[in-house]
């Protein structure tokens, strides 16, 4: 990727892409995976609205939504977690601060260098997320996919005697 065109980049939240990708599979779409979701979600749509007819968006598609089945496309795992259907856009700069306005701040779940792929993997189940990031002191310096995890451990490795360093 030449970064030195980029114009922009769009940060969209899990609840805006859940609710597109639902979409899109109802109206017969392609079954899209997270990262998919990101690609194809509403700030997008909404950008491609302001622009001309000789401009163009580049995505990436780099999965599908097989992984989700059980999750996105499950509506009582939709429910529960408070996802739902909606019109209203809302940007993650303003779920953040009514859920802070509400008393509901969330510390930043990470993984030190030091620790070992086992425990990140343990921390990943127990809070739910499919990857975490590796903070060195106050700085990250990398991520840890729950793809990549079980890639090691079907390679035989020993999860406990691998470090999250990168």
């Amino acid at each position: 990727m030449n970064m030195k065109i980029l114009d922009d980049v769009i940060q969209v939240n899990d609840e805006e892409c859940f609710v597109v990708a639902r979409r899109l599979v109802e109206n017969g779409r392609d079954l899209y995976g997270r990262k998919r979701r990101w690609v194809v979600s509403l700030p997008l749509w909404r950008l491609a609205k302001e622009l001309g007819p000789k401009d163009y968006i580049v995505a990436f598609m780099p999965d599908t939504g097989m992984r989700y089945l059980s999750k996105v496309y499950n509506d009582e795992w939709m429910r529960e977690r408070g996802y739902v259907d909606s019109a209203v856009p809302i940007t993650a700069a303003e779920i953040i601060h009514a859920k802070r306005s509400a008393g509901k701040v969330r510390e930043l779940v990470i993984v030190r260098p030091y620790q070992t792929v086992f425990h990140a993997l343990k921390t990943m189940q127990e809070q739910d997320i499919s990857q975490i990031p590796v903070f060195e002191e106050n700085l990250p310096i990398g991520t840890m996919y729950e793809d990549q995890i079980l890639t090691l451990a079907l390679q035989g490795k020993d999860l406990r005697k691998l470090w999250c360093a990168k």
